[in-house]
């Protein structure tokens, strides 16, 4: 058995937010959002993406936050890798659902790499955080150049590996 090789592509890892955006709006459809990249090196490697611009977002700080406000509830930054989820105390006392969802996903070293938000963003039927996601009501924000906007977890997922996100846009 061979081992396909990834195909060639430009990788950054920008510092801010801004940044990352700017870099998805520059090369549109041609990019793609590293975050675990549990799927998508995968997908590249079989040739089924093939991005020419990989935007690397785990080195931006406002990405790599757990926060809770009782008045809006939880906020799970887009690199936020699942063993993360499963060690946040809130997540743990507050969301016992996806807790228990995200404590049964794969192994512990592929829950080092993997996010939660990718497993959305694969909007594969078989994405195991959709269900108490769903349940509990979440939303997604979501963020380009042109600013922010907030979906419905529901409204989020349009087809089979496919969301309302546009190429120039991330989680």
């Amino acid at each position: 058995m061979t081992a396909m090789t990834l195909p060639e592509f430009e990788f950054r890892s920008p510092e801010t937010l801004e940044e990352a955006l700017k870099m998805l709006w520059e090369k549109k459809e041609e990019s793609a959002v590293l975050a675990g990249g549990t799927d998508l090196l995968v997908d590249m490697r079989s040739r089924i993406k093939r991005p020419k611009l990989l935007v690397d977002i785990k080195r931006i700080p406002d990405l790599r936050e757990i926060t809770y406000n009782p008045e809006t509830g939880l906020v799970i930054g887009a690199a936020i890798t699942l063993n993360e989820i499963l060690k946040d105390d809130t997540v743990r006392e507050r969301y016992s659902l996806l807790q228990k969802a995200v404590s049964l996903m794969c192994d512990s070293i592929l829950r080092n790499r993997a996010t939660l938000v990718g497993n959305i963003c694969n909007a594969s039927p078989a994405a195991d955080t959709a269900p108490p996601l769903l349940v509990l009501d979440a939303k997604v924000r979501i963020a380009s150049v042109k600013g922010f906007r907030e979906v419905k977890i529901e409204d989020f997922f349009k087809d089979v590996k496919r969301s309302c996100l546009e190429p120039w846009e991330m989680v």
